[in-house]
């Protein structure tokens, strides 16, 4: 009521119904759009259309206005008028307002603009408001018809008659057109390498025992630790466990100790809900590469849903942002949706399998439920702060996956040393990790735990080296077609990891093996 008495007083007129059908007659002629504005009308002053639709209007005013009801936007009246003619609508609240303002844009002017006019420019509305509205100009305190002109109340958009609508109103610009955008550029591109760069964890610490550093780890009052069934079965959770008691002060834990080979993402949201009830300032993901990749990716949902309220409880609103999250660049810079970087935990990787090398790379796979297709993640928030190499946990583990474990070992240094993306940084742990892995794996596979031997701990201990170097060159040169191939076919015919990697190896190698400029990579180097 307010603005309505201002408009009036600075001398607008509000139209009586009666005379509506007067006025929308003459200015409006049906088209595709809805209605136009008849060509005569365009640009003339409000009097000279009142009077000659037949409406008196007082000798003080020259703006018309209407009151109209938002349920019928589509008649000729909410049009687009080019006159001074103004359509007045009234709402209950700013929700309400924002739908109506939607809706006329959806009408006449997607991605055209919208104005606000508020008492403090910086209110936090104003950008709810902002982010609500499909306009490509949203102009605050000035007047909608001229603002957006650019350069008369705000330097923040160029002079321009020509205003782009975006992909709203299908445009290809989403800003004023100026004399920059008919400018030919021309660009002289020097060839320059971006920087590279090796990324671990901060801190990796190796031989037996090393699990002890659980002692000192800084900043650990609420641990939440992930692993499979096995390491409750077998005591090692209880290890872990142990460590945490011998600190000085008292660590409250809560556990996840169910984890499944080849984990679903289902299974990542109910450990990801438990940690929310929890509310850890440390995970400790132990096992092998299943319970490491299902801890991973629930730490990172955990740490989302602190952003995103409620969005735990909604699994498709999760299941939507885990494919928006799924790897599709060689490079992880290339990445277009960002992970956030955690600022609730810490992560601690301890693996007690020698193969994925989980503890010091940025990646996690999980399987889709209903597709029942493995998914690659990857970005450095997924990297733990902190991995523990200790070949303790490794001297039990069953031949057929110390075998498995140790060729997807084998695969990643491999991959790791022939891919584009090497260099003389990863190249290293690579050749180191092969070296281990042909002159340790077949020992290893035939240590038997029930009659120890230090030759055979000594090659136990060897695998699980290599294991982590071996990620720490893949984790910084990426992998190839044989880790693609094992992906798709484990996850399409229920195969363990390692098998997958073994059954395609052989035909890579040879794949790879070809001589001569037969191949091209698009990598610089």
């Amino acid at each position: 009521d307010a603005v309505l008495a201002q408009l009036q007083a600075q001398g607008a007129y509000v139209v009586p119904k009666k005379d509506y059908d007067k006025i929308a007659s003459f200015v409006f002629k049906a088209n595709a759009e809805g209605y136009g504005v008849a060509g005569p009308v365009a640009g003339m002053s409000g009097r000279w259309i009142a009077e000659q639709a037949g409406v008196k209007m007082p000798d003080d005013a020259d703006v018309l206005l209407f009151e109209l009801d938002q349920k019928n936007i589509g008649e000729a009246l909410s049009s687009e008028k080019l006159s001074p003619l103004l359509s007045i609508y009234k709402v209950n609240t700013r929700q309400e307002a924002i739908e109506t303002v939607q809706k006329l844009l959806n009408y006449q002017g997607a991605g055209h603009n919208a104005a606000i006019q508020i008492g403090a420019q910086d209110d936090p509305f104003v950008k709810e408001y902002a982010d609500a509205i499909g306009a490509s100009r949203i102009l605050v305190n000035q007047p909608d018809s001229i603002g957006g002109v650019g350069d008369i109340y705000t330097d923040a958009m160029r002079p321009s008659l020509t205003l782009g609508t975006g992909s709203w109103g299908k445009n290809s610009l989403s800003h004023n057109l100026s004399t920059y955008d008919l400018l030919n550029i021309k660009t002289v591109a020097r060839r320059r390498n971006r920087p590279q760069w090796v990324r671990l964890p901060k801190e990796v610490y190796y031989e037996s025992n090393a699990l002890t550093y659980l002692q000192d780890l800084p900043g650990v009052q609420r641990a939440f630790i992930v692993a499979d069934p096995g390491m409750v079965q077998f005591g090692f959770v209880d290890r872990v466990l142990g460590q945490l008691e011998l600190r000085q002060d008292q660590v409250q834990t809560s556990i996840y100790g169910s984890v499944k080979p080849d984990p679903t993402l289902s299974q990542a949201i109910d450990i990801a809900r438990q940690m929310a009830e929890f509310k850890p300032d440390t995970v400790i993901l132990l096992g092998g590469g299943s319970a490491l990749d299902a801890g991973k990716i629930a730490r990172f949902m955990y740490e989302y849903s602190s952003r995103h309220e409620g969005i735990l409880e909604d699994t498709a609103a999760l299941k939507e942002l885990f494919m928006e999250l799924q790897q599709k660049f060689m490079d992880i810079r290339k990445r277009i949706v960002k992970f956030y970087h955690a600022r609730l935990t810490q992560m601690v990787a301890i693996p007690t399998t020698s193969g994925t090398g989980s503890e010091v790379t940025p990646f996690a796979v999980i399987t889709d439920d209903d597709t029942h297709v493995k998914y690659p993640l990857a970005d450095y928030e997924l990297t733990p702060e902190v991995a523990i190499v200790d070949p303790e946990f490794v001297m039990t583990v069953p031949k057929r996956t110390v075998a498995l474990s140790g060729l997807d070992a084998l695969s990643h240094a491999f991959e790791s040393y022939v891919s584009v993306m090497a260099s003389e940084f990863t190249r290293p742990w690579a050749l180191q990790a092969i070296k281990l892995i042909f002159e340790n794996l077949t020992a290893s596979y035939q240590y038997d735990p029930k009659n120890p031997t230090k030759e055979g701990q000594y090659s136990r201990t060897k695998m699980h080296y290599a294991s982590t170097l071996a990620g720490m060159s893949f984790a910084n040169s990426f992998l190839g077609i044989n880790h693609s191939l094992a992906h798709k076919t484990g996850g399409e015919f229920g195969l363990p990891h390692g098998l997958a990697i073994s059954i395609a190896m052989q035909h890579v190698i040879r794949f790879n093996a070809v001589t001569g400029n037969v191949k091209r990579t698009p990598y610089p180097r």
